[in-house]
């Protein structure tokens, strides 16, 4: 009886303002690491500018975006990868 309720409560989630909001979000996580995960891309870095672009969200909910993927920011430039960073 429990995951019907789940289950059906899920469901109503998605016609509500905040099932549409993480919907939304998602598909935009899923995009943010398809653009870092790009082959052509070799050195694994894309700019601040290219992902707000690419998912048409502002600079400050993609990188709340981009910290949640688990990305991290380049030190010296404002890029992000998922690299690890390099050890001296």
């Amino acid at each position: 009886m429990g995951y019907v309720r789940e289950l059906f409560e899920g469901f109503l989630n998605i016609f509500t303002a905040e099932g549409r909001r993480i919907l939304h979000e998602r598909r935009q996580k899923k995009r943010l690491k398809a653009m870092l995960l790009d082959k052509r891309f070799p050195k694994g870095y894309r700019s601040t500018s290219q992902l707000t672009s690419g998912i048409g969200a502002d600079r400050e909910a993609t990188e709340r975006l981009l910290l949640a993927l688990g990305a991290r920011r380049s030190e010296t430039s404002d890029e992000w990868t998922f690299r690890p960073p390099k050890t001296p």
